[in-house]
């Protein structure tokens, strides 16, 4: 007998292993959480803060944690710390301040670097 999709579904939460693990730009050392709703906390206060420094600091452990088990995570990381602009910080503190759903489109219009895998969604209605 099939699986039912709730069953299917359980099966995956309870199979999901991606590390909560991010680096910490301040202390400048990885960060291990207990697990990804403290890992998500951390990551949103970052990126619900005023200033640009931990807009900043918040999108690149985003990127960290997103890439973590990639080899090109620490170029990927180095390259968005490098390339994004205060500009783009100052629109991404007042988009994410306003996002509805997913906000995905708005997110993309703010063409981050490093964030470019987005771009799909750049066509969504």
């Amino acid at each position: 007998m099939s699986p039912t999709a709730e069953e299917t579904l359980i099966e995956a939460i309870t199979a999901y292993d991606y590390p909560p693990v991010t680096y910490d730009f301040l202390e400048q050392r990885e960060r291990c959480f207990a697990g990804v709703r403290d890992l998500e906390r951390y990551l949103q206060g970052l990126l619900w803060a005023t200033d640009t420094q931990s807009i900043r600091n918040g999108l690149s452990g985003v990127l960290y944690w997103g890439h973590y088990r990639v080899g090109y995570r620490d170029d990927r990381v180095r390259n968005f710390r490098a390339r994004v602009t205060e500009t783009q910080l100052l629109r991404a503190i007042r988009t994410f301040r306003v996002l509805h759903g997913s906000g995905i489109v708005d997110l993309c219009k703010i063409d981050l670097p490093q964030f470019s895998y987005m771009d799909e969604a750049s066509d969504i209605p």
